[in-house]
């Protein structure tokens, strides 16, 4: 991923990681289209459960 300050000026090669969370069924958010599928494979690259 490129980086770029907000000039657009120096750009620089970066690693970006995300941590989402949230307390709602995701399944059942995309099923009825409230959640995008496409961004909920972008994200569920491991699952961890709290209690």
């Amino acid at each position: 991923m490129n980086l770029h300050d907000k000039y657009g000026v120096d750009g620089r090669k970066g690693d970006v990681r995300v941590i989402a969370a949230n307390n709602k069924n995701v399944e059942e958010e995309i099923s009825v289209s409230r959640f995008l599928l496409n961004l909920y494979h972008r994200l569920n690259v491991f699952l961890i459960l709290l209690p």
